[in-house]
């Protein structure tokens, strides 16, 4: 969703803090659309004066888990003056545990090729992944990435930018 440096959608999820019962609280996940919200996302504040999506993307004390977050980070430091802090890509995680076992680093990995190394195969997991290598044939290898601009932003692009 990024063609030319263009963020139009951002998902952001977070573990939801233990209760009373101690039991950890479902993952949450929120889709949040840059492309209509634009400064408004970044900037504002609650009523309450609840910390805003800028303050959030900038403390530096709460990990950021993003993947391949140079073109992101650009537009977000160039169209809403945030300054990321706190970020660990995963895409450079991966380069180096390669670089570690001695394997060649002379390519990224891409996010779909990723997960399927590293992460433990659920049914769940399978068919979001497949979901995803769909999505990505469909739209980003044939450069029809234009498509994350268009509102409502169709369901299959909303599941994959949930995933």
């Amino acid at each position: 969703d990024k063609e030319e440096g263009k963020l139009s959608l951002m998902q952001i999820s977070a573990l939801g803090s233990k209760g009373g019962s101690g039991a950890q609280q479902p993952l949450r996940i929120w889709l949040v659309d840059v492309a209509v919200l634009a400064w408004r996302c970044i900037h504002y504040r609650t009523s309450d004066k609840a910390v805003n999506l800028k303050a959030l993307l900038e403390d530096g004390s709460i990990t950021k888990l993003m993947f391949d977050v140079r073109s992101d980070s650009t537009q977000l430091s160039k169209e809403y003056g945030v300054r990321l802090r706190g970020v660990y890509d995963l895409q450079l995680a991966e380069v180096a545990h390669r670089q570690l076992q001695l394997i060649p680093t002379a390519y990224l990995l891409p996010l779909t090729k990723t997960l399927e190394k590293y992460v433990k195969r659920l049914p769940t997991f399978e068919k979001d992944m497949l979901n995803s290598q769909d999505v990505a044939r469909t739209y980003h290898y044939s450069n029809k990435t234009e498509i994350w601009e268009q509102r409502p932003l169709a369901a299959e692009l909303q599941e994959d930018a949930a995933c």
